[in-house]
């Protein structure tokens, strides 16, 4: 019962999801790290040096808002399109409407007409069946 478990072989996809996750999430977030260390290392040698810390500050402050304006420029045209697609679906929509409800007034219309024509002889000869029954039927 004490036999030592010895572990599987790592499958392919669990290796593949390691260097995935490597690649995509720990690559990014360390040099990230390391560029705002590296920034920080830069604006206490520049403040030592006698250097002005309001201008990296005003850097850093810059550097912070423009990937936010960026977005937000790319979400006011997503926004912008869709708002001037849903305009020219709003007039052209009433008029296609009309003729799509059109259709499909006709379509089922005609579809209970077959409907009711194609199941009549099967009502007619199931009724002609069932007198013979009620008339010899006693209750």
């Amino acid at each position: 019962m004490n036999e030592p478990i010895v572990p599987l072989p790592p499958r392919e996809s669990l290796l593949r999801h390691r260097h995935e996750r490597n690649l995509q999430i720990l690559l990014p977030v360390i040099s990230a790290a390391a560029v705002g260390i590296i920034l920080a290392i830069l604006i206490v040698i520049g403040a030592k040096q006698g250097g002005d810390t309001a201008t990296w500050a005003d850097i850093a402050t810059i550097l912070l808002v423009a990937p936010i304006m960026v977005v937000s420029l790319l979400l006011l045209a997503i926004l912008s399109v869709m708002i001037y697609g849903a305009s020219m679906a709003y007039k052209i929509l009433p008029t296609y409407s009309g003729q799509a409800q059109d259709v499909v007034n006709n379509v089922t219309a005609q579809t209970k007409f077959y409907a009711d024509k194609s199941t009549a002889p099967i009502l007619i000869i199931k009724s002609w069946l069932s007198v013979p029954g009620k008339l010899f039927h006693k209750e």
